[in-house]
């Protein structure tokens, strides 16, 4: 298969792409749930969406929202947050002035 931007002209030789494996290979990592904070939703399926405190590779704990399985054995992609981030989105979302009635 060949690849080229749009609208560019075709190339007069093969574009080769080689395949990787490596490049796709995730790096090992380790996670404690220092405490669970809330849920904010729940799937059909049971996965929640959760804000924790997460300890990633033995680091200081971050606030962390994701979608974890229903025994915390997956999780999905997710945002984590250190405690200034985490400050100044809860500052943001003050500023949209908006009450638990509008919602």
């Amino acid at each position: 298969m060949q690849w080229r931007r749009r609208g560019a002209p075709a190339p007069a030789f093969p574009i080769l792409f080689e395949h990787r494996k490596e490049a796709f290979t995730m790096a090992e990592f380790t996670y404690e749930i220092v405490e669970e904070l809330g849920v904010l939703s729940e799937t059909a399926r049971g996965w929640t969406k959760e804000l924790n405190r997460i300890s990633w590779n033995g680091r200081e704990p971050k606030f962390d929202i994701r979608e974890w399985a229903p025994a915390h054995e997956k999780m999905g992609k997710g945002v984590t947050l250190s405690a200034d981030e985490t400050v100044e989105l809860l500052r943001l979302l003050r500023g949209l002035g908006l009450e638990d009635e509008e919602l």
